[in-house]
């Protein structure tokens, strides 16, 4: 692994956006009845809190979506296998 080309990444905006399709659509597969609500809280107007989904169930209940996700080890022409971690 010492020899591998690493890197650290925690966030990815396509992945999250991806995520957060996923989840409405097996919402409404599931015949969910929700609201989407905002995904940014803030007070004082500096963002105190953010996630990739914020729904309101229809009995009040709320889920939050958090995506964590790293990327170790990187693909590159040079160096054609990969290691799985």
């Amino acid at each position: 692994m010492k020899d591998e080309l690493q890197h650290r990444q925690v966030a990815d905006k396509a992945f999250e956006d991806k995520s957060r399709q996923a989840l409405t659509r097996y919402l409404k597969e599931q015949r969910f009845s929700f609201h989407e609500l905002d995904r940014v809280i803030k007070a004082d107007g500096k963002v105190i809190a953010e996630w990739e989904g914020v729904y309101e169930l229809e009995g009040g209940g709320i889920w939050f979506l958090e995506c964590k996700h790293c990327i170790s080890t990187v693909f590159n022409p040079l160096n054609r296998h990969l290691t799985l971690i």
